[in-house]
Formats: structure tokens, C-alpha cells, sequence
């Protein structure tokens, strides 16, 4: 009796980190997972512009993805920290609305038709400590060595924090493509 007791105790533990982690960042994981069904994820490319010493970052994220109905909205997630300068489907310029981290894009999408979302945007990613090294996207400097890094830990809710994406667990990506730009210093 005692072990199953200890169990429970420690899925609610679970569970409530995850819970204090999405109320912490204000977002609705289960809007933007109902909102992405209408579509599939298989690419993401980033060339962004970043600094060893900040988390700054600007650029554009593109998300290739496939239409699995036809599709007059695509939706997707960025950290509302991020200024979305403009959006490109295919190639157009198109309008699109936010409500938090949620972003909505005018489309016309035809069911199985390929289709590319090309995210321009900067900002500062947020920080408080949400991941278990840091934020999504963090910055620091080395006690030891004196040497300042910037890093990723976007696993499994903090990609959104610095980079667009359809952030849903059962829809991954199968390729990517990275670019990184920095100051020669």
C-alpha cells in the first residue's frame, strides 16, 4: 500500500511541475494542439542573427509543413516576446492576427498541398528558470573560465520561446536546417 501511495504522490509531482510551468508562461497548450490539427509539420528551418552573450535574437523561422484538409488559417506559437515583423506562406505576404503565444495566418491551403510558413521576428526570449537549465533559449557566463555561451533547451514546451513553431508532442518535425549568424568578436 505504502509504494502505490509513494507513486501517486509522485505523478501528482509531475504533473503539477508541468502545470506551474504552462501557468507560469500564460499559454494554452490545448488551444494551439486543437488549432494545429489541420496540418503536418516535416521541416523547420532557422537563420537567425544571435550573440554568446544574450538572448536577443532575430531572423526567421520557416515551418514546411503539409495540409491534411483544406485550410483557411494556419496557427502556430511564438513567445509573445517576439515581434512578428511580417509572415510569408509560399511565398505571400499575409495578415495575421495573435492572441498570446498563439498566432493566427490568413491561408488558402488545398488538402495535401505543401506549403511553407516564413516567420520574420525579433525579441528577447523570456527568462525565470521555466526548464531545467535555464529557459528555451539562455544565456551565461562561466565562473571558472570567464566565458560567455548561449544555448537551447527547448524540450518538451519551451521551442515556442524562441523560435515559431507548431508546438504539439505527437507532430515532429523529420528534418531541419539551422543558421546562425553572429558577431565576429
Amino acid at each position: 500500500m505504502t509504494s502505490s501511495v509513494m507513486v501517486n504522490a509522485q505523478q501528482r509531482e509531475g504533473c503539477s511541475a508541468k502545470e506551474h510551468y504552462l501557468n507560469r508562461n500564460t499559454r494554452s497548450h490545448e488551444k494551439a494542439a486543437l488549432s494545429t490539427a489541420d496540418y503536418d509539420v516535416h521541416f523547420y528551418k532557422l537563420d537567425l542573427h544571435l550573440e554568446n552573450n544574450t538572448t536577443f535574437i532575430e531572423g526567421m523561422g520557416r515551418i514546411g509543413a503539409k495540409a491534411l484538409v483544406p485550410m483557411t488559417s494556419i496557427q502556430f506559437e511564438l513567445h509573445p516576446n517576439h515581434t512578428i515583423d511580417s509572415l510569408f506562406v509560399s511565398g505571400v505576404k499575409r495578415s495575421f492576427s495573435r492572441s498570446s503565444s498563439v498566432v493566427t495566418v490568413t491561408a488558402s491551403e488545398a488538402q495535401g498541398s505543401n506549403f511553407n510558413l516564413d516567420v520574420y521576428y525579433h525579441g528577447t526570449s523570456p527568462s525565470g528558470g521555466g526548464a531545467a537549465i535555464g529557459d528555451g533559449f539562455s544565456t551565461g557566463t562561466s565562473p571558472t573560465w570567464g566565458n560567455s555561451a548561449t544555448w537551447s533547451l527547448s524540450e518538451p514546451y519551451a521551442a515556442y520561446e524562441w523560435f515559431p513553431v507548431k508546438q504539439v508532442l505527437q507532430d515532429k518535425a523529420d528534418s531541419s536546417e539551422v543558421w546562425v549568424t553572429t558577431d565576429a568578436a
